[in-house]
């Protein structure tokens, strides 16, 4: 990341206290003479991290909504989620190694409901930001030829971005008391459902149109 001139990413889990939060603050800003920035220079990096990137995403939990995929990882109560990363980010905010313009942080929603998104932002008031992971593609019952397959494909993110979900996730968040950006964090086709057959998909998945459709809907 750092030769590639990138922006750095890091997800800490949602079981993080205030103190270890406190540390990885310092791990990342701390001078090599410092409890966590010792660390960091014992695994080959002596100048803080903050020096080297434009910016870092601190993001609280990957996908904490997602109780089913992460049991013990997720606070899926969204009210409780935005309560718990204001206490936190209100640590990572008191940091003496905080820099507001090093530092995005994130808050993690779930991209198909605008309104525990929204539930979400209105339970903190110290975050930067809320992403979402629009997959798309979830449902393909037609794979005869390429416009059954691609068609529906090439038109879902425009329904998608203009009317749907990120649409809605978009203004819900732009029209609330203190607006924030909406962020990605990963997305792709995720063809999970559907009459498809296996020999079609193990095609459609991989396919230069399934890619255009993705860096389109980006």
């Amino acid at each position: 990341w750092e030769a590639a001139g990138a922006e750095r990413g890091y997800i800490f889990p949602t079981v993080f206290s205030t103190p270890e939060l406190a540390g990885l603050m310092e791990y990342f800003g701390g001078e090599a003479n410092t409890a966590y920035g010792a660390k960091r220079a014992a695994r080959g990096h002596a100048v803080p991290w903050t020096s080297v990137f434009a910016q870092i995403h601190l993001e609280f939990g990957n996908e904490a909504w997602n109780s089913g995929g992460f049991p013990g990882a997720a606070i899926d109560n969204p009210t409780a989620y935005g309560n718990r990363g204001h206490e936190l980010y209100a640590a990572a905010r008191g940091s003496a190694y905080f820099n507001s313009s090093k530092f995005d942080l994130v808050l993690g929603g779930r991209a198909e409901e605008p309104n525990r998104n929204l539930t979400i932002h209105n339970a903190i008031t110290n975050h930067d930001s809320v992403c979402v992971a629009p997959y798309f593609a979830w449902n393909v019952d037609a794979d005869t030829n390429n416009e059954d397959l691609f068609g529906p494909l090439f038109a879902e993110p425009e329904m998608l971005e203009t009317t749907g979900y990120m649409r809605q996730d978009f203004n819900a968040l732009q029209s609330a008391g203190r607006p924030v950006p909406l962020a990605i964090y990963e997305v792709n086709v995720h063809t999970t459902r559907g009459a498809i057959s296996q020999a079609a998909l193990a095609a459609f998945e991989p396919s230069l149109g399934a890619g255009l459709a993705v860096a389109d809907h980006m």
